[in-house]
């Protein structure tokens, strides 16, 4: 088990607390059972061990799985003009499905996430962007891999029947792979690719 210095959180057990960082006091004996840290932005871990060595000093453990606690990519936000559209276009080129749905001060905040993988990476519409006009020779781009290269092309040819066709399929090597480019409705490039180490047909 490996041991982790970290600071600005707060270890509670049964609502009550079990240790103030702010005042790292040392314990006669571990305790082992449930305990919840509470971190930053609201996220919540439950670990099933939490041993306290020393002031300053706690290992955690999961199920026998270590947690280095270390910055994390959980999401990207797109202020988008039109978010009905934006909504559609990603259930259909990326198969997204809704997460989230709410209203926060009058507008309509939406999170859309990969079916199973809803706790790793989300995508978040936020209404009322400027919306963007992506030049050709501007590679920024979002990407998603798809299970093949015929998936590349079927979905090449959707995006050319409705004119948002960027990149033709294109094959380079290793590790970009095949792929096509194609513009969401607010004018930003997304890729589809496959054959990249990122996901499937990976190498």
């Amino acid at each position: 088990m490996q041991e982790i210095k970290i600071s600005g959180y707060e270890i509670t057990l049964s609502k009550r607390p079990y240790v103030c960082i702010a005042d790292f006091r040392p314990v006669e004996r571990p305790y082992r059972g449930f305990a919840i840290a509470l971190m930053q932005r609201e996220l919540l871990l439950l670990f099933q061990t939490v041993i306290i060595k020393r002031p300053g000093l706690i290992w955690f453990c999961l199920k026998g799985r270590e947690y280095i606690l270390k910055p994390s990519l959980t999401h990207i936000a797109l202020h988008v003009r039109n978010l009905e559209a934006c909504i559609v276009f990603y259930q259909e080129y990326a198969e997204l499905k809704v997460l989230h749905d709410r209203m926060s001060h009058g507008k309509r905040i939406v999170w859309l996430a990969e079916v199973g993988r809803e706790k790793e990476f989300i995508m978040v519409l936020l209404p009322g962007g400027p919306g963007r006009n992506q030049v050709e020779g501007d590679f920024s781009h979002l990407g998603f891999a798809l299970a093949s290269r015929e998936a590349v092309d079927q979905l090449s040819d959707k995006a050319r029947a409705e004119g948002i066709l960027v990149w033709e399929p294109k094959d380079e090597p290793y590790p970009v792979g095949y792929y096509c480019g194609v513009k969401d409705p607010d004018g930003n490039f997304v890729e589809f690719s496959y054959g990249q180490p990122l996901g499937p047909g990976g190498k």
